[in-house]
């Protein structure tokens, strides 16, 4: 509905001819349908998109991030077998993801059987290289206990860890990266890049130290935006989670009357991960953020659209000036489609129509264009009466002088009518070509909504960063010495509550008078 609501602002607004209705002032369904037809536009579902995300990925954090991916490339030479990228996603044994079923037509409600309300999370930790390779993954179970049998029908060389909430944490993303290590076989004579996002347990002072004396390089993306530059999430995760989902119906289907606890998920991964784990997946979820080969161009203006919308006035300096908007003009500024002779004359320095034109009233100098035969293209009588009137004035064509006053007011009435015509084919050109260019485009009709007050930050923002670098290695280590300063502080306190009870308070006694 908006957007026939719109089309019908810009054919008004533009004075477009058209047959839409004027009552509802929208263009009509027919229409709308075949223009979309024309131009192979449908209707699709939009995927849910927060505001952080919308904030985040922006072009002074893309551009960060490719900075610092040119210089570590440029630095190390790492090739496509050496860089990686790593995440986290939850597989629920109740899958969101619910299969479609045949269904008698006009039937309201339709049911799926599924193992719960809400099913147990166990988060699967993958990584993938741009070559294609695929490191054995990792699953994160919510208990206190490792059981053997968790991880029956895993992938091969997969590993399990245990949490109280079944999310990673620093210390186990130290064990995991340990089985990184393991895996790619990383040294300083041949590093490895890791392409990770900021997750306050990647950056712990301990896995730090670790990555930079093993040769991993850990290279965060910009905030809120895996939906764009994390390969993982670009082209792997929605296909496993699609594949988990459809083992998990299989599975409930061949069990009947038992339901999907801890002891399944691991078989159900390995069903998925087995089937969408291909190097072609690999290699396009690189090339589609740009990472492998490096190109920042693979981003348009439209994915950065949504990010115009929260740059305040005072950080236009980082907004591309081609996507601001631009106000539109005054209406008095816009072209009139009628034609005044005497202003257009006067404009290009030709002279108004003389004669009976230039002694009318100045409202009757409109020139109403009506069918006329241009002064190129004047008709054989026109022309022989001229020729005549000419011929006539000649003194060497026998004629008397009485006939000279009269030869030439024919004459300037000829010259009068042939620079009308002139002046109004001229006039109409000029005015065609006007009403070309100020078209109001339909971005000024319905604008990207830009927000005026400025934002208020409460803490520091993110940005990309080589985790293992030297300023960053100092500030971690900063932060871990005020950290253990404060715990001192906290520890001695608490010591001295507990460890010097204050004295027991000594009775005065009152003697009686």
């Amino acid at each position: 509905m908006d957007f026939r609501r719109s089309v019908y602002q810009y054919a008004d607004i533009n004075n477009i001819p058209s047959g839409f209705n004027q009552e509802s002032r929208t263009a009509g369904k027919e229409w709308a349908l075949s223009f979309m037809r024309r131009h192979n536009l449908s209707l699709r579902t939009p995927q849910q998109t927060s505001l952080g995300r919308m904030m985040g990925f922006n072009r002074v954090q893309v551009g960060i991030f490719f900075n610092n991916l040119r210089e570590i490339t440029t630095k190390y030479r790492f090739t496509a077998d050496r860089i990686y990228n790593m995440d986290e996603t939850g597989m629920s044994t109740v899958p969101n993801n619910v299969p479609k079923v045949v269904s008698a037509t006009g039937k309201k409600a339709v049911g799926k059987i599924s193992s719960g309300e809400r099913g147990e999370l166990v988060t699967a930790v993958c990584a993938i290289s741009a070559q294609g390779s695929y490191v054995p993954p990792a699953l994160i179970f919510k208990r206190k206990r490792q059981k053997p049998e968790l991880m029956d029908g895993a992938p091969c060389g997969s590993k399990m860890f245990i949490s109280d909430t079944g999310y990673i944490n620093s210390d186990l993303f130290y064990e995991w990266v340990e089985h990184f290590q393991v895996s790619t076989k990383a040294t300083k004579e041949n590093p490895v890049l890791l392409i990770l996002d900021n997750h306050s347990s990647h950056q712990s002072l301990k896995t730090v130290l670790y990555c930079r004396e093993n040769g991993i390089v850990l290279l965060s993306i910009p905030p809120h935006s895996s939906h764009k530059v994390q390969p993982l999430d670009r082209c792997f995760f929605q296909a496993l989670k699609t594949n988990y989902a459809e083992a998990c119906n299989n599975w409930l289907v061949t069990h009947p009357g038992r339901v999907i606890t801890q002891y399944q998920v691991a078989e159900l991964f390995g069903i998925a991960y087995g089937r969408c784990a291909s190097i072609e997946k690999a290699v396009n979820a690189f090339r589609m953020c740009g990472i492998v080969p490096i190109n920042p161009g693979v981003f348009t203006d439209e994915d950065f659209m949504p990010s115009e919308v929260t740059n305040n006035k005072g950080n236009e300096e980082n907004v591309d000036p081609e996507v601001m908007h631009i106000p539109r003009n005054d209406e008095s500024e816009i072209p009139s489609t009628s034609i005044d002779c005497r202003k257009k004359g006067k404009a290009k320095g030709q002279n108004t129509t003389s004669g009976s034109l230039s002694n009318e009233d100045p409202s009757s100098q409109r020139l109403i264009l009506r069918p006329v035969i241009p002064a190129t293209q004047s008709t054989p009588q026109a022309a022989n009466a001229v020729a005549s009137c000419s011929n006539a004035s000649d003194p060497q064509a026998g004629y008397s002088e009485k006939f000279g006053p009269l030869v030439a007011s024919l004459r300037n009435i000829v010259e009068s009518f042939e620079a009308a015509c002139a002046v109004g084919s001229s006039a109409d050109a000029s005015s065609n070509q006007d009403q070309r260019t100020e078209t109001v485009p339909f971005s000024e009709i319905r604008p990207l909504p830009k927000r005026d007050e400025p934002q208020k930050r409460r803490k520091r923002g993110q940005k990309s960063e080589i985790i293992t670098s030297t300023p960053f290695k100092e500030r971690l280590e900063l932060k871990a010495e005020e950290q253990e300063q404060k715990n001192s502080k906290s520890t001695t306190r608490r010591k001295k509550l507990f460890s010097d009870p204050k004295p027991p308070k000594k009775k005065v006694k009152i003697e009686k008078k």
